[in-house]
C-alpha cells in the first residue's frame, strides 16, 4: 500500500470515529438520554417498592376482614374508630380538663 493509500485510509477511519462520537454524544440515543433513563429506572424501582408493600398491607388486611376472624376486626376498628359498644357494655370517657386562664 502506498503513502496515499494509508493517507485515504486513515481519514477514513477518523471520519467514521467522529461521525460515531456525534451520534453517541449529540443523537438521539446519547449518553446524557441513558443516564437519565437509568436514574429515573433507579426512581421508579423504589417507588415500586413502596407499592408493593402498600399493597401487601391492603391484601393482608382484606384477608383478616373476609377470613373467619373477620367480624372479630370489624368490631374493633368499630370501637377502636367510632367508639362503638355492645348492648351490654357501659362506656366511659375520661376527659382532661385543661385550667382555664
Amino acid at each position: 500500500m502506498r503513502y496515499g493509500g494509508r493517507k485515504l485510509l486513515i481519514v477514513a477511519l477518523a471520519v467514521t470515529f467522529l461521525f460515531l462520537q456525534k451520534s453517541l454524544w449529540l443523537g438521539n440515543s446519547t449518553v446524557g438520554n441513558w443516564l437519565e433513563a437509568r436514574a429515573s429506572n433507579a426512581e421508579q424501582a423504589t417507588e415500586n417498592t413502596r407499592l408493593s408493600e402498600v399493597n401487601q398491607r391492603l391484601t393482608r388486611e382484606i384477608e383478616e376482614l373476609t377470613g373467619d376472624s373477620g367480624m372479630g376486626m370489624v368490631e374493633e376498628l368499630a370501637r377502636e374508630e367510632l367508639d362503638m359498644v355492645r348492648k351490654d357494655e357501659i362506656f366511659f370517657r375520661f376527659v382532661r380538663q385543661t385550667p382555664q386562664q
